[in-house]
């Protein structure tokens, strides 16, 4: 009978330990899912001023010259408005008419700012199209450059 109460006894607090840790358990759940849902927002939420920030960027072309020699390469430098380390970025030469038409001239930029050489053919070729492409995950933000020089023979 003595075992009998003990095991009884036993039982009892088995099962009360097991609720409370089903409790616990069940709270701790609820709490871990709460926090993923606010991480997901908080990354989102940063993505949406990487992005935003991103958007507000703009490119100026410098030459130290006032004009240009035809067939005399010079370097220009390109700064973005934003001067600092940025998002990793490539940069396209736009060689046509449509947007695709475009070179690879520098990849993994890090820095606000980068320069490219350029020649010009004749007293016409004074406009130099450049775009910053910026990989964001799952999209593509583009920064075009559109610079206009004087040329002298």
């Amino acid at each position: 009978m003595r075992k009998m109460k003990y095991i009884i006894i036993l039982a009892i607090v088995i099962i009360t330990f097991s609720s409370c840790n089903e409790n616990e358990i069940s709270g701790l759940n609820n709490q871990i899912s709460k926090l993923k849902n606010q991480n997901a927002e908080l990354r989102d939420s940063i993505s949406k001023l990487e992005l935003k920030n991103i958007y507000a960027y703009h490119i100026l072309g410098i030459t130290k010259q006032k004009s240009l020699k035809v067939n005399k390469e010079t370097t220009i430098d390109f700064v973005f408005g934003y001067r600092d380390y940025i998002k990793e970025y490539d940069v396209y030469l736009l060689t046509g008419k449509k947007e695709n038409d475009r070179e690879l001239i520098l990849k993994g930029q890090k820095i606000s700012e980068f320069k490219y050489t350029y020649t010009p053919k004749n007293k016409n070729d004074n406009r130099i199209k450049l775009i910053a492409v910026f990989d964001l995950d799952s999209i593509n933000i583009e920064i075009p450059a559109d610079v206009t020089i004087n040329v002298t023979d």
